[in-house]
C-alpha cells in the first residue's frame, strides 16, 4: 500500500495541471457553444453547415466534425478531440517518469533492496496512474455536465461517461507505449523525447486516414482507435472492440516493460551497445565545446537538436502549405470574415501566425518540460557524485541550464558541495 500510495502522489502535480486544463476546455467550450450557434434549430443548422467547412480543413488536428447543431456533437469534435492531445502529453512525460526518472534518483535501488520485485514495482507505478487517469476524465466529465446543465443545453450522463472511459483508455494505452519506450532508453529525457516523437507520428497517421492516406496502417494507432467511439452523437456508439484494444494494448506494454526491466540492469538500456575491444584511453576530449559550461551542453544534446529541429520544421511546413485551403474556406463564411476583419489583418499572413504560432507554442512546451523533468534526477545521478566537491552555487547551475533550454537543449547540472 505505501508504494501504491506514493505512486499516486507522483502524479499529483501532472493530475492538477491536465484536469485544470480538460475542465476549462469543456467548460469554455460547452458556454461559448450558445453563444456561438445561436438557440434556434435554424440558427444551429446553419452554424453547423459552416462550421463543417473549417472543421474538415482541421481534420489533421480534430476528428471531422458531426452534428455540430447539437453541443453534443460540437463537444464530441471540439473538447474531447482537443483533450486526447493533453492526456497524450500527460501520459508520455508520466512514463518516461517513471521508467526513467525514479532510476535516476535512486528510489527503484531503494525498493528492490526492500525486496519488492521488478514487475510489482513496475505494475504499482502502472496502475497507480490509471487510477489518477481515471479520475482525472471523469471530474472532466463531470465539469462539462454541470456546466451544459447550467447553460441550459443539459448532456445524457451516461453517453458522457463513456466517453470519459474511452478517453482513459486511451491515455493508459499511450503511457503503456512510453513505458516500453522508456525501457530501450539510459534517460529520462531521452524517454521522454523518443517517445513525443513516437507518439506524434502515430497522431500524424490517425491524422492522415480521415483523409483518406496510410489507410493500410491506420489501425496501428491508438488514436484511431478512440476514433471509433462516439457515444455523445445521436446514433453514436462505443466501439467496445476498439477500445477493448486500447486497454490490451496498456496491458501488454505494461507487462512488456516488467519483461524488459527485469532483463537489464538498474540504469542501463535493454538495447546493450556492443562492446568496444580496443585500448581504453585516460586522456580527455579534444572537443573545445565540451570546456564551455552552456556550449558544452548543447554539444552533449546536437543529435536530440537536431532531431527535434527537423521534426518542427516539418510541421511547420505541412501546416503552412494548408493555409490557403483552410484561409479560402472560412472566408466565404461570413461570421469568420468579419472576424478576421476585426483582427486588422484578413490575410494569409494573419492565419500563419495563429494557426503555427500556438501549435508552436504547444511544440516547444512540451520540449521544455520534458527537458527540466531530467534535470531533478540528473542532479541525483551517482555519475555526478564525482562534481559533488566542486563548489558551483545552485543559481549558477540554474542559469547554465537555462541558457542551454533557451536554445535547445539544456547543460547537465553541477551540484552543490555538500555541507
Amino acid at each position: 500500500m505505501t508504494l501504491f500510495r506514493l505512486a499516486l502522489l507522483s502524479h499529483r502535480g501532472g493530475l492538477a495541471a491536465v484536469t485544470a486544463i480538460a475542465v476549462f476546455g469543456g467548460v469554455a467550450n460547452a458556454l461559448a457553444y450558445a453563444q456561438l450557434a445561436g438557440n434556434t434549430p435554424a440558427e444551429r443548422a446553419v452554424f453547423a453547415q459552416q462550421l463543417e467547412l473549417i472543421g474538415r480543413q482541421l481534420s489533421y488536428m480534430l476528428p471531422l466534425p458531426l452534428e455540430l447543431d447539437t453541443l453534443a456533437g460540437y463537444l464530441q469534435w471540439r473538447h474531447f478531440g482537443a483533450a486526447t492531445i493533453a492526456y497524450a502529453v500527460w501520459a508520455l512525460i508520466a512514463a518516461s517518469g517513471a521508467g526513467r526518472g525514479d532510476e535516476e534518483r535512486g528510489l527503484v535501488e531503494q525498493w528492490l533492496a526492500a525486496g519488492v520485485s521488478r514487475a510489482r514495482y513496475l505494475a504499482t507505478r502502472a496502475l497507480g496512474f490509471a487510477v489518477v487517469a481515471g479520475g482525472s476524465v471523469l471530474a472532466q466529465g463531470s465539469a462539462v455536465l454541470a456546466t451544459a446543465a447550467a447553460s441550459g443545453d443539459p448532456l445524457e450522463p451516461v453517453p458522457l461517461l463513456l466517453q470519459s472511459l474511452v478517453l482513459g483508455a486511451l491515455t493508459v494505452a499511450v503511457f503503456g507505449l512510453a513505458l516500453v519506450i522508456a525501457q530501450v532508453t539510459t534517460t529520462r529525457r531521452a524517454a521522454g523525447g523518443i517517445a513525443a516523437v513516437a507518439v506524434t507520428a502515430l497522431f500524424l497517421v490517425n491524422s492522415a486516414s480521415r483523409n483518406g492516406g496510410l489507410t493500410q496502417i491506420e489501425w496501428l494507432s491508438p488514436f484511431w482507435l478512440h476514433d471509433r467511439s462516439a457515444p455523445l452523437l445521436r446514433a453514436g456508439t462505443v466501439d467496445v472492440a476498439a477500445t477493448a484494444a486500447l486497454v490490451l494494448v496498456a496491458a501488454v506494454a505494461v507487462a512488456a516493460s516488467a519483461w524488459a526491466f527485469a532483463s537489464r540492469d538498474l540504469g542501463a538500456s535493454l538495447l546493450r551497445p556492443a562492446t568496444s575491444s580496443g585500448t581504453p584511453s585516460y586522456r580527455p576530449s579534444r572537443d573545445p565545446l565540451l570546456r564551455v559550461p552552456v556550449l558544452a551542453g548543447l554539444d552533449r544534446q546536437r543529435a536530440w537538436i537536431a532531431g527535434w529541429t527537423i521534426g518542427v520544421a516539418i510541421l511547420g511546413a505541412y501546416l503552412v502549405s494548408l493555409t490557403r485551403t483552410m484561409v479560402d474556406a472560412m472566408l466565404q463564411i461570413p461570421a469568420m470574415r468579419v472576424y478576421f476583419e476585426r483582427l486588422g489583418a484578413p490575410t494569409y499572413d494573419a492565419f500563419v501566425g495563429v494557426i503555427w504560432g500556438s501549435t508552436a507554442l504547444f511544440i516547444f512546451a512540451v520540449f521544455a518540460i520534458i527537458q527540466v523533468s531530467g534535470w531533478r534526477p540528473c542532479s541525483r545521478s551517482r555519475s555526478h557524485a564525482p562534481r559533488s566537491s566542486r563548489s558551483a552555487p545552485r543559481v549558477c547551475s540554474s542559469r547554465r541550464r537555462s541558457s542551454c533550454s533557451a536554445v535547445r537543449s539544456p547543460s547537465r547540472r553541477r551540484r552543490a558541495r555538500r555541507t
